[in-house]
């Protein structure tokens, strides 16, 4: 009845069984008619055949009797169940176009851990850390997994791979079409608004936030668009400066000019944003004062 218990492997992937198998010491041996398993001082079976499967980590060792009621114990067999973290995926499922997006598979802190990611059932070159970072030019449907490794002492791996994890990629939304209308000259008040706009969140460069705001001061102005996917598209309005802040640069005093010639009298600015189309002046002569209007951005003395 002498014999040994083998294990194959002794280091058997988590959820994969190791077969332990009762080997005679003698060529013509006296094979038992029964089998006692036993996992340290627990018996886990007893049977009238071998091999059988285990799938946890033991001391494992046999009692094998005879028809005659004697026994024999076998030595003891080391088996190592290979545990490996589950693998799993998490981050946003809705992404954008040229737009970075994580995803992260982080199964643990074990140094002997490793990574693969896969795109559509093909491996990612490279990408072998918890996180994958990607940036997608085209719209569509795009299946991730992850697969979590762990060495074997003998050789070889253990694996887990991550169910499918699916990320659609939006494209841009049509950017908005930001205008202003004026709303009370004498405070400066401005509306800005967006036309057409919308089901989304509307944010302005001056730290408002909705699809019309106001404002009480000229320039430019930026409203950026985000949609339910989180993806965003801008536009730039810009509205003229209230002219009293262009006041300490306007000509102002009195000259005096010689009648023969003429002189040419030109306003401060001339652009876009604020185009003074009219001047105010006295014109003092030998009959008295009378007020002058007329002139685009400057004015010439008759």
């Amino acid at each position: 009845l002498d014999g040994r218990l083998t294990a194959s492997p002794n280091d058997p992937c988590e959820g994969s069984p190791a077969v332990l198998t009762y080997v005679p010491f003698l060529t013509k041996p006296n094979y038992p008619v029964t089998y006692n398993w036993l996992n340290d001082l627990e018996s886990i079976a007893t049977t009238t055949y071998q091999p059988i499967n285990v799938f946890n980590s033991g001391a494992y060792w046999m009692r094998a009797v005879d028809q005659y009621g004697c026994y024999v114990n076998t030595p003891t067999e080391i088996v190592n169940v290979v545990k490996v973290p589950q693998a799993y995926v998490s981050g946003g499922n809705d992404q954008c176009i040229d737009v970075p997006f994580t995803l992260s598979g982080y199964a643990g802190s074990d140094p002997n851990l490793t990574y693969q990611w896969s795109l559509g059932g093909t491996s990612i070159l490279g990408a072998t850390n918890a996180t994958l970072t990607q940036t997608i030019s085209t719209p569509g449907t795009y299946n991730y997994r992850v697969t979590t490794i762990m060495p074997k002492a003998g050789g070889g791996t253990c694996t887990d791979v991550s169910d499918v994890f699916t990320v659609t990629v939006h494209g841009l939304p049509s950017a908005p079409s930001a205008a202003f209308s004026m709303v009370d000259c004498d405070q400066y008040k401005v509306n800005l608004y967006v036309s057409s706009p919308s089901a989304g969140k509307y944010n302005w460069s001056n730290g408002l936030e909705g699809s019309s705001v106001y404002a009480y001061y000229g320039g430019a102005f930026q409203v950026t668009y985000t949609d339910q996917y989180g993806c965003q598209s801008k536009d730039t309005v810009k509205v003229p400066k209230d002219p009293k802040e262009y006041m300490w640069i306007f000509p102002y005093g009195c000259w005096s000019i010689c009648k023969a010639n003429k002189y040419t009298v030109t306003g401060p600015i001339n652009h876009v944003e604020a185009t003074f189309a009219q001047w105010d002046y006295m014109k003092q002569t030998a009959g008295g004062s009378t007020s002058v209007h007329g002139g685009t951005n400057s004015w010439t003395t008759d």
